[in-house]
């Protein structure tokens, strides 16, 4: 693992999030690939094994924001990259993103940091205010996949999120379903009221993509509006 990361044996594919209101491109999501593993949260789950979470999670990091730089067609689209709780946590983050910024000419305000609670995310002090000093740079941070894993309202309520995620399931099958229009209708009250950009990730049909519009859901992510690709 340690030669894996040394060698950047991975790389980024990027995801379109698009507002439904003016049907234009909000950012781009990044996505590691690799050669080497078929499913990229076995290479998470490997660093781990090996004590390299960290540096695994700061390469990737890293090396989707060098390959952003090199793109032209990218002015005033956020990126949006997903970021590990532990990371976050990790003493040595502020000092290392901080170092990474200084070496790109890329404005730490069009990034957006997509914290997944597939590891729990505790609402420590620390915690708080590591995310309160990366949002003064500029960063902005959303909670990812929340309906999954340990996302739940404790977390959405005990930080200031710029945005919310919303899972795939919800997106699935969402016309045919009232109990899933009623959810993320409530969903899309809640972030308006507290100008929370809220997304709803997982749309795949043009059905379910006009329900999502006419919920008056900002912004949806999904293979309807665009699969992940190398940016041109």
């Amino acid at each position: 693992m340690e030669e894996f990361i040394k060698n950047r044996e991975f790389h980024h594919v990027f995801q379109p999030i698009f507002e439904t209101s003016s049907e234009s491109c909000l950012g781009y999501e990044g996505l590691l690939r690799t050669d080497q593993f078929s499913n990229p949260e076995h290479v998470f789950n490997q660093a781990k094994h090996e004590g390299l979470l960290y540096e695994m999670d700061i390469a990737s990091i890293e090396e989707a924001l060098r390959k952003v730089e090199k793109k032209q067609n990218l002015q005033g689209k956020s990126i949006f990259l997903n970021l590990l709780p532990s990371t976050l946590n990790d003493s040595r983050f502020l000092h290392d993103l901080d170092r990474l910024f200084g070496t790109l000419t890329t404005s730490p305000s069009s990034v957006v940091f997509e914290l997944s609670e597939q590891e729990l995310l505790e609402p420590t002090d620390h915690h708080v205010k590591q995310i309160e000093t990366i949002q003064s740079w500029g960063c902005q941070f959303a909670l990812d996949d929340v309906g999954k894993g340990y996302a739940n309202f404790h977390t959405m309520i005990d930080f200031e999120f710029d945005m919310i995620k919303l899972d795939r399931g919800f997106a699935d099958g969402l016309t045919d379903s009232l109990r899933k229009k009623a959810f993320v209708k409530s969903m899309a009250d809640y972030c308006k009221k507290l100008q929370i950009r809220l997304v709803l990730e997982g749309i795949e049909t043009k059905r379910d993509y006009e329900t999502a519009k006419g919920l008056h859901i900002p912004s949806v992510q999904g293979y309807y509006l665009g699969r992940p690709t190398d940016l041109v």
